[in-house]
């Protein structure tokens, strides 16, 4: 049997970081958690700025369909 599931990814300038997310904004929140130290993970104004200082750098948070067989 196959399986699809669709899932949120981080991709930037080195490729894709490691790690997949059910929501777009768990993705980010982990991912600026990660670069900035970013409170909590919950979606308030200082992490909404260090999004954009990570978009600006060339991430974005991309939707993935992960495949498979059982």
């Amino acid at each position: 049997m196959k399986y699809t599931e669709t899932m949120w990814a981080i991709h930037g300038v080195h490729g894709l970081y490691i790690g997949t997310w059910l929501t777009r904004k768990e993705a980010i929140a982990t991912h600026v958690k990660e670069l900035y130290g970013a409170p909590n993970g919950k979606a308030d104004n200082s992490i909404k700025e260090a999004w954009w200082r990570c978009r600006n750098k060339g991430d974005r948070a991309v939707k993935v369909e992960i495949t498979y067989t059982v």
